[in-house]
């Protein structure tokens, strides 16, 4: 029994010894658990600040970085994020780009407008990206190429353009295109893929369509309305006795449309003016309007080329919008509020999803014809 007490000591030694090696790697192991117990503090404290911050607008750099690294949102509609700092990145450049305009009379948006054109636009293109992944509609870079060389066109160089966009932007180039241009592209291509798809859905959208062309005899100060209405008069006179209608329009159109053989384009209802709506809608294919028709512009000479049914992604779109859940995250001003409470004009739709009105002076494949509504 004796021998036996002894012995216990000694058959209980390993165990004493690997139990005090263990012991730096539980303090190893505590240690970095502490370290990660802080930092996880720190991130979940900075959030909250970040939070906070967000919703009081700061648009400090700790507060921007911090808002670009948690992904924090200033809006939501229907469950997509609008970043924070998307929107304080457009409504500085939006700020920029009135402060630098010619005043001519027109007063200068308040913030809140300045906010609700930034605001909205940013949620508008939300939905349209989130629509482009359903009809499979993405921007390839020849379309960018495309667009960015429409856009240069209306300068006489790269230089001049880039400087033009940093001084009314405050952008590079290449976050112009990023942000304003590549936008456009895709919501045009889906308008498109929408427009002419064969499936079911938004088909109660539905609208016609009028392809016509026009020889617009424009009212002026030089010349007296009975006489510029007996020209136009001579000039109808001469089509209906077989002359081409496009080399007519290149020599007595006063529009951009002269240069294109007076083609207008396809259109939809309450894109034009009513008076040349009306009669453009009324004729057939290949038709020639037998009268004159006057409009606030001037005297037209009208044709319709073609007609066609299409979906108005305008339409629908104004639809998704009416019934989007809309989050408003901080202390700004909801975009949308009330712009659906009674029937609005398209117009107004239109102003409210806009972000900048250099969106068509930009990129837009359409001249002025002094006939839109």
């Amino acid at each position: 029994m004796e021998e036996e007490t002894r012995k216990m000591p000694t058959e209980n030694t390993p165990s004493d010894s690997k139990t005090v090696k263990k012991q730096p790697n539980s303090v190893l192991k505590t240690f970095i658990l502490g370290v990660l117990v802080v930092v996880l503090l720190g991130l979940i404290g900075s959030y909250f600040v970040t939070i906070n911050s967000v919703h009081s607008l700061s648009e400090s750099d700790f507060t921007l970085r911090s808002a670009e690294f948690f992904h924090v949102p200033v809006a939501k509609i229907n469950g997509l994020n609008v970043a924070y700092t998307d929107y304080v990145m457009d409504k500085k450049s939006l700020s920029l780009f009135y402060a630098t305009q010619d005043k001519n009379g027109t007063p200068t948006p308040t913030a809140e407008q300045i906010s609700d054109q930034a605001l909205s636009r940013l949620m508008v293109n939300r939905l349209i990206v989130n629509f482009a992944t359903q009809y499979n509609t993405v921007v390839e870079d020849q379309d960018i190429t495309d667009a960015k060389e429409a856009m240069m066109s209306q300068f006489p160089d790269e230089d001049t353009a880039k400087q033009e966009i940093k001084k009314t932007f405050g952008w590079k180039l290449e976050t112009f295109v990023d942000r304003i241009i590549r936008p456009i592209v895709l919501e045009q291509k889906l308008s498109g893929a929408f427009a002419t798809s064969s499936d079911q859905f938004g088909s109660e959208f539905s609208s016609e369509q009028t392809n016509a062309r026009h020889i617009l005899f424009m009212f002026s100060d030089d010349k007296d309305k009975v006489e510029l209405k007996s020209e136009a008069q001579a000039v109808l006179d001469r089509i209906k006795n077989g002359e081409d209608f496009a080399e007519l329009a290149a020599q007595y159109g006063s529009d951009s449309t002269k240069d294109n053989g007076g083609d207008l384009g396809w259109f939809s209802k309450g894109m034009m003016v009513p008076e040349f709506e009306n009669v453009a809608f009324s004729l057939q294919p290949g038709e020639l309007n037998p009268e004159l028709v006057e409009t606030e512009f001037g005297y037209h000479i009208i044709q319709v080329i073609d007609q066609k049914i299409i979906k108005d992604f305008n339409a629908f779109l104004e639809s998704q919008i009416r019934d989007a859940k809309i989050e408003i995250l901080a202390d700004v001003h909801n975009p949308f509020e009330g712009l659906f409470d009674e029937p609005a004009p398209q117009q107004e739709v239109q102003e409210a999803q806009d972000t900048t009105n250099t969106d068509e002076l930009l990129i837009d494949e359409n001249a002025e014809t002094g006939i839109q509504g």
